[in-house]
Order: structure tokens, then C-alpha cells, then sequence
């Protein structure tokens, strides 16, 4: 195999890794247009494990897209309105097909971590 297929492979390789994890940061961001969540809701919500919704909220938060709050023993997680680009934030948010969670969220009237 030549260093040219090589990387081409790992480039497509790291392009799909990039784009699966930029799509659950978008569902992430996308629930949060609806009201603050804390990760546990996130878990129930889009059925994916605490740790990699947690990684993503650390990364978001990062970008200054989220503002934390704490109650209690739990962390709830909002979009900030004071983003820079908060408009352009929730036009792209707009657009996506996440309808499927946004449905879910709203059928859920009680959620495990308050049961």
C-alpha cells in the first residue's frame, strides 16, 4: 500500500469520525433550542451513553455555545444567548431534521433521573 492510499484512507477514515460526532453535537444543540436539559435527559432523549453525550457538552461548552447551571446534583445545559453568532446558531439548528427527538423530549413527562 502506498503512503498516498494510506492517508487518503485515513483521511476518509477521520472525515466520517468528524461528521458522526458533529452530528450529535447538532442534536445536542438542537434540543436545547427547546428548553435546558440536563445530561441524564440528553441520555433518555437520544438513547446514547452518558459519557460521549457528557464529551460533547465539554466540547460545546468549550465553544462558549452552552451556559451550565447547577442545581443541586444536577447540571442543566442552555444555549447562550449572548453567542456571537447565537441567530446564525439557531438558523443552521433550524434546518436539520431532528424532528424525531424534539418529539421524543416532548412525550417524556417524567424522566429517570426524577423518578
Amino acid at each position: 500500500m502506498s503512503i498516498l492510499h494510506f492517508l487518503k484512507r485515513q483521511i476518509v477514515h477521520y472525515s466520517s469520525y468528524f461528521i458522526l460526532l458533529l452530528l450529535l453535537s447538532i442534536r445536542i444543540l438542537k434540543l436545547l433550542t427547546q428548553k435546558s436539559l440536563c445530561v441524564c435527559e440528553m441520555v433518555e432523549i437520544l438513547d446514547i451513553h452518558q459519557p460521549k453525550i457528557s464529551k460533547h457538552i465539554a466540547r460545546i461548552k468549550s465553544e462558549r455555545l452552552v451556559h451550565a447551571l447547577r442545581n443541586e446534583q444536577y447540571t442543566y445545559y442552555s444555549l447562550n444567548k449572548e453567542y456571537k453568532h447565537y441567530d446564525l446558531l439557531l438558523t443552521i439548528l433550524d434546518e436539520g431534521e431532528y424532528k424525531k427527538d424534539i418529539e421524543k423530549l416532548n412525550s417524556i413527562t417524567s424522566f429517570i433521573c426524577e423518578r
